[in-house]
């Protein structure tokens, strides 16, 4: 499952609203904990989901690949909801 905000309505708070309804589903359910991965170079999603409470818990080498064929790690992040 991938979840975007498109480029245009980005740093405009959406992604976190959606993040945050999300968790609050997923604890109304009975879920403890959320993970995701996130490229290691996109700080603004990383900022994002520090904020939320999110903790680095592992990395995937080479996880994503661009469309120029460069190998990307992608950061493992948890957080309890």
């Amino acid at each position: 499952l991938t979840v975007a905000v498109h480029p245009s309505l980005q740093n405009k708070g959406f992604g976190r609203q959606l993040l945050h309804y999300v968790m609050e589903d997923l604890a109304a359910s009975g879920i403890a904990e959320m993970f995701l991965e996130v490229r290691d170079d996109n700080q603004s999603a990383l900022a994002l989901y520090t904020n939320l409470s999110f903790d680095k818990v592992g990395k995937r080498k080479k996880y994503y690949t661009t469309r120029t064929g460069q190998h990307i790690d992608a950061c493992a992040l948890r957080v309890r909801l």
